[in-house]
């Protein structure tokens, strides 16, 4: 039992490298992005070898809480990353933003 925790935690330790490699070189922010949900489940995967190894079952809601975390930083950058047609745009410039009149004034300008 001990051989074979022992050779999964020097492969989970070689992935943490090569993923934080992958997180250094990119190129794009998708990439990095890609490179850091596989670091939280190489993570996952360690703290779950470290749950079996010791007994510890007080471990798998930090587990399920960092699953989640990991789930949705990775959706909420893939959903603003994504490429939206001119119709379907919702995020829009400054430029194109209309602004409606404060309470108060009149489109004049003059007193209320």
């Amino acid at each position: 039992m001990r051989t074979v925790v022992v050779i999964s935690a020097l492969m989970l330790a070689a992935a943490v490298v090569l993923v934080v490699r992958r997180v250094e070189i990119g190129p794009s922010i998708l990439d990095r992005v890609v490179a850091l949900d596989v670091l939280v489940s190489t993570i996952l995967a360690a703290l779950a070898l470290f749950a079996m190894w010791t007994g510890r079952l007080d471990l798998v809601p930090v587990m399920v809480v960092l699953s989640l975390m990991g789930f949705v930083g990775a959706v909420s950058v893939a959903r603003f990353a994504s490429v939206e047609s001119e119709e379907e745009r919702r995020i829009i410039a400054p430029e194109g933003v209309r602004r409606p009149p404060r309470r108060g004034r009149t489109d004049a300008g003059g007193a209320p």
